[in-house]
């Protein structure tokens, strides 16, 4: 389920003849029923791999689509066949590398604004952008965006007892 300026900003890629692709570590067998309702165009994601019977064997086959992977995923799906402009948005520390592709991002803001600092952010939707800016906040560009993600998921992994 995607928030509803989410749904916005994929309407808006869609009409703009945008090619839009899922590149996550979530499993494809769940994503492209999702992709398709939404009229995404690819998907880049977990496979679960079979046995020579065709059944499913528990494990992925290759790699998790996270970090670093989903930039090799992406650049590998692209091939020569680069875009001019590539947007990107993400809602985890395993976007960073992904995002960091991208001429233009977008994050949840969770990730980006610190309790207590309420104009330090970058809205997804850029009709809800627009609000936040004239409402007082700043925009970033999207290296600070990255800087930031890194700083905070690199903040979380010293904490004791944290998985990231």
């Amino acid at each position: 389920k995607l928030r509803p300026e989410m749904v916005e900003q994929v309407r808006w890629h869609r009409d703009a003849g945008h090619e839009l692709v899922i590149v996550s570590a979530s499993l494809r067998t769940y994503l492209d029923p999702f992709a398709a309702s939404f009229g995404f165009d690819h998907v880049i994601a977990v496979e679960l791999e079979a046995d020579g019977d065709g059944i499913l064997t528990g494990a992925m086959a290759g790699s998790n689509v996270r970090g670093e992977e989903k930039a090799v995923r992406l650049r590998a799906w692209l091939g020569d066949d680069a875009p001019e402009m590539v947007w990107a948005y993400g809602n985890s520390s395993g976007d960073t590398e992904l995002l960091a592709m991208a001429d233009k991002i977008g994050v949840q803001r969770k990730w980006l604004q610190k309790a207590g600092t309420p104009r330090e952010h970058f809205d997804i939707a850029l009709s809800k952008r627009a609000e936040a800016v004239r409402a007082g906040a700043i925009e970033i560009s999207w290296r600070d965006t990255c800087r930031i993600v890194r700083e905070r998921t690199a903040a979380v992994a010293k904490q004791p007892g944290s998985e990231a």
